[in-house]
């Protein structure tokens, strides 16, 4: 799911889409993968939103709950459920100015999720490199 292309052609969220990137890192029982996807100003990464939200699939998780982030400067998501019989997932999303920064968590059904408040940090971590790069305070 997560080592596909970000952006698929005929995809109306990616239509404005100026660079897309990915890194992601995994051992045997965990992955976690960093999706960026900017956009040629902050009135398009908002258009996008919706759109790329959903792409998240998020649709076949069981007992979904949301994850608190705190302030992360910008319109966020973010979701932990079971996906069976792979294990735990959390999915986050956060605009931030022209980017659209996408954090996937997977754990095999016998490792330690992180907890909210991790994911806090790793999101608030990510956000702030976004707003860096991009001049914002």
């Amino acid at each position: 799911m997560v080592f596909e292309s970000l952006c698929e052609e005929g995809e109306e969220w990616c239509a404005d889409a100026r660079t897309t990137g990915l890194d992601h890192y995994g051992k045997a029982d965990a992955m976690c993968a960093f999706f960026v996807i900017t956009y040629r100003d902050e009135k398009s990464a908002a258009a996008a939103y919706d759109g790329a939200w959903q792409r998240q699939n998020l649709a076949g998780l069981a007992d979904r709950t949301p994850v608190r982030l705190g302030n992360t400067g910008g319109r966020q998501d973010a979701e932990r459920g079971t996906q069976k019989p792979k294990g735990q997932r959390v999915s986050v999303q956060i605009q931030i100015g022209r980017a659209l920064l996408q954090i996937n968590l997977e754990t095999l059904p016998d490792a330690t999720p992180l907890s909210d408040g991790e994911v806090a940090e790793l999101a608030a971590r990510f956000a702030e490199r976004a707003r860096k790069a991009q001049g914002l305070r």
